[in-house]
């Protein structure tokens, strides 16, 4: 596999990562009434459907410790870009959103986002 092969791969991990975590802040599954650490809880699944709708939200959640940990600016552009959030800063939003994908890719690993 050649260097930009695997870059794209990546890249691509990415935005797969940042659309399920869109999906799971849009959905009504996602309320902040009730929010339970899926590490605490048993799992349900009885098909292989439930197993990846099970791991979809565990990335989500994954996915969304790593975007709180963005600087303000940064996660800002990232809700503009997936959640439709306005963008009310002066600045251009693509090279900050550039910086947050960035920074966001190289943390993928850590957070066991494969």
């Amino acid at each position: 596999m050649t260097a930009d092969t695997h870059s794209i791969l990546r890249k691509e991990r990415l935005d797969f990562h940042l659309l399920n975590w869109s999906r799971w802040m849009h959905s009504s599954a996602n309320s902040l009434d009730f929010v339970v650490s899926p590490w605490l809880q048993i799992s349900g699944a009885t098909t292989f459907e439930d197993m990846i709708d099970e791991m979809d939200v565990e990335n989500a959640i994954r996915m969304d410790s790593l975007i709180d940990s963005l600087d303000e600016l940064e996660r800002h552009a990232i809700y503009a870009e997936y959640l439709n959030s306005s963008w009310s800063s002066d600045l251009a939003i693509e090279p900050i959103l550039v910086r947050a994908k960035k920074w966001l890719l190289g943390r993928l690993d850590e957070k066991q986002l494969y």
